[in-house]
């Protein structure tokens, strides 16, 4: 058969299976889709999300060359890149197979739950999925020269068989920058996960090697695979761990860890595991330091720990709260702490099992609640959900509004809510019914908000806001000039901002200390105390000024839990540790928050306006990356062939 007559077979089996192919609609159909091509990309996008993209490909070169020259390896085929604008969940993914493929989900990370430490979010993303493209493909000797034969089989790409803490850390591990303070790998946040586990009882190897389910669940990968390999660096250097990625990469048989790191490093991976707890014990000695911690006694209302913590006070002194596990759904529950007991109001449908999911209560509107709801079977967005507390009853306010936070109006007639597009955050004022009224603050690509709440006489809010390049700070929003006043700009975490009862003060949490606490400011004086002194995290305040109580969810050995800390024992603690003011005055920095956000320090002068947009073309990306012999021999049949398989990028296609 000559090369013309072998081109047009290939053809036509493409395109014969690419019509009897499972079609399925894992993305919008109604959606127009475009692909932009580099020397080394394939980036798609679907409509409303080009600038975006355009901003990525300046950016994703440096990227490559950064990764690339770490493990010394270019893949041999252009990497996918997909971005997605359906889930209101901060994530991305990577995939070698069929071939290497990102995907990107454009919603930024609004809440202190490991990913708010970054500089550009969608850069930081994508330099941790890419991490894992160029370690997952690379490879040498036998799998590289069968990889050359069979194409993509997956026994003949070594890494993948690596454990899911070795390739979870080592992504985390490189999109982490000491020198700037950007990454999970420096976290206030991950030092508190890890200060927990040391407290707790530090993981054995055996364990981390699997999916576990026990706190910190899917995060273990990630947490103990990064200061794993901040604890390779720090003892043996960069050249240890590329020579271990090297060394699998050449391994014929996959699941040998041991044998490779003995042949790295001359130790077996559990001497080095004994090593690595002893290099936490000291890296956190000061921090866990018994003498630190002469905190108030506090006491835990829930116990199932993971996800639990958020709570509101009601006007009769009980506390409403998140309780959850990984094993149950989540409920929204009635505590009284006088009696000690809870009333589950209603189970929450529909819930992801991720941290921040937060409510707002007024007296006779009862619960708002933002609700993960499917729409259309491909999007994963946040609605809003009113709760009577009474019934339980659930009513749904919007659908397919993308409200990631809200909270009522000191009369409950109206609501304000964050919305969740394109990347971008937006502030909108609706009525009680959830119809909208009007646009407070347009989206902007350069800022995202966290948290809000409403001052008590009606003409405030306070926000805890982000800026490319910036932490979270605090802003105050002028109900009617529309403007924004500062409050604090630092290079802090601050989060959960509360109105006192009267307007005076805020409670929020913050990590002025390297651990995030409990914190009050007067807006009066500027007068700045710490509430909490916990040796983990502290976050979400909720303070009941009439009981004198103060509540929150802090972290311990199973996860998150509400926690109370007694009235008198907490003042006397305000008392002694008034600390110095990390905030900046009205009168010293005049800076507006609207050139605050606008300001751009990026020195990126990349231009892409050349590259063309095409229209998406997924059969263009279904030729078989792979095959393999199949010998069928029985009582009954004696045969031989292969097998193939693909899918293009948006699997609107796939065959096998």
């Amino acid at each position: 058969m000559n090369n013309t007559c072998l081109k047009c077979v290939v053809t036509l089996f493409i395109l014969f299976a690419s019509i009897f192919s499972t079609a399925f609609a894992k993305y919008d159909p109604d959606l127009k889709w475009y692909t932009i091509e580099t020397e080394y990309f394939l980036f798609h996008y679907h409509d409303g999300l080009e600038e975006q993209a355009r901003e990525l490909i300046n950016k994703s070169d440096a990227i490559r060359i950064e990764v690339s020259a770490y493990f010394n390896w270019v893949p041999k085929d252009k990497t996918h890149v997909i971005f997605n604008d359906h889930l209101d969940i901060t994530n991305a993914s990577a995939t070698p197979f069929p071939n290497n493929t990102i995907e990107l989900y454009m919603s930024p990370p609004a809440e202190i739950a490991s990913l708010e430490d970054y500089d550009d979010w969608v850069e930081l993303v994508f330099k941790h999925e890419y991490v894992h493209i160029v370690h997952l493909d690379k490879a040498h000797d036998f799998p590289y020269h069968a990889r050359k034969f069979f194409g993509r089989f997956p026994l003949f790409f070594p890494n993948i068989f690596s454990p899911r803490w070795i390739t979870e850390g080592l992504a985390t591990f490189l999109e982490t920058d000491h020198e700037n303070g950007f990454g999970r790998g420096q976290s206030n946040y991950f030092r508190g996960l890890m200060r927990n586990e040391l407290i707790n009882g530090f993981k054995p190897l055996n364990v981390v090697n699997q999916n576990i389910l026990d706190w910190p669940a899917g995060t273990t990968a990630y947490l103990y695979g990064v200061y794993f390999f901040n604890f390779l660096r720090a003892e043996y250097g960069d050249d240890i761990i590329k020579d271990y990625v090297d060394r699998y990469s050449h391994f014929p048989l996959p699941f040998f860890i041991n044998t490779i790191t003995k042949r790295a490093t001359g130790k077996s991976m559990h001497n080095l595991w004994v090593e690595f707890e002893f290099y936490l014990y000291q890296e956190f000695s000061d921090e866990l330091s018994s003498s630190r911690f002469m905190e108030p006694k506090n006491h835990s209302i829930t116990d199932t720990g993971y996800f639990s913590g958020f709570s509101k006070t009601l006007e009769n002194g009980n506390i409403l709260l998140i309780k959850s596990d990984l094993e149950q759904l989540k409920t929204l529950e009635e505590y009284n702490p006088i009696t000690e007991e809870s009333r589950v109001i209603t189970t929450l449908l529909g819930q992801e099992p991720i941290f921040g999911q937060t409510f707002d209560y007024h007296v006779d509107r009862g619960v708002l609640m933002p609700v993960i709801d499917y729409l259309k079977s491909t999007h994963l967005n946040f609605d809003l959900f009113r709760i009577d507390i009474t019934t339980g009853g659930k009513y749904q306010l919007t659908k397919g509004r993308r409200y990631i936070r809200a909270i009522w109006s000191p009369d409950g007639n109206n609501i304000i809510a964050i919305r969740n597009q394109s990347g971008r955050h937006s502030m909108v004022l609706l009525d009680s019914s959830g119809t909208l009224i009007k646009t407070l603050w347009g989206a902007d690509k350069n800022y995202v908000f966290s948290s809000l709440d409403w001052a008590p006489d009606s003409k405030q809010i306070i926000a805890s806001v982000r800026k490319n390049n910036e932490t979270l700070n605090l802003a105050l929003f002028d109900l009617d000039s529309e403007q924004w006043t500062v409050v604090t700009r630092n290079d802090w975490f601050e989060a959960h901002p509360t109105f006192s009862q009267d307007g005076s003060k805020l409670y929020y949490t913050a990590d002025y200390d390297g651990i995030y606490n409990v914190y009050e400011l007067n807006l009066n004086n500027r007068d700045l105390y710490k509430l909490t002194n916990t040796p983990t995290v502290a976050l979400y305040p909720n303070i009941d000024e009439k009981n004198s109580a103060l509540y929150f969810a802090e972290l311990g050995k199973n996860g998150f839990d509400t926690t109370a800390q007694q009235a008198d024992l907490f003042y006397q603690f305000k008392d002694h540790v008034l600390l110095e003011s990390f905030f900046s005055t009205p009168e010293k920095d005049d800076t507006s928050f609207k050139s605050l956000l606008s300001d751009s320090q990026s020195t990126d002068t990349t231009d892409n306006t050349a590259l063309e947009a095409k229209p998406y073309s997924g059969i263009s990306y279904l030729a078989p990356p792979v095959w393999f012999p199949i010998f069928i021999i029985d009582d009954y049949q004696r045969s031989f062939g292969f097998a193939t398989w693909s899918n293009d990028p948006l699997a609107r296609h796939i065959y096998n």
